[in-house]
């Protein structure tokens, strides 16, 4: 199964899996939500083509999951 490499401008393949992600969730009338949970070395830029990826799958529900306390 291909996916997107880091470098491409959009991630399609990302796109795909979310708006079937979406649609299936309509089908069982659930609300598509989506948590993005970055690590500290992923750049913003990588952060934002996800976002981008949601919104072109029509997933409206985006979250950041709160850092973990690890001490």
């Amino acid at each position: 199964f291909p996916y997107d490499q880091p470098a491409a401008p959009r991630l399609e393949e990302l796109a795909a899996m979310l708006t079937r992600f979406r649609e299936t969730s309509n089908a069982n009338k659930v609300e598509a939500i989506v948590t993005i949970s970055p690590a500290d070395a992923v750049a913003h830029a990588q952060i934002v083509k996800v976002m981008d990826a949601c919104s072109i799958a029509g997933i409206e529900a985006v979250n950041f999951a709160l850092g973990g306390d690890d001490s």
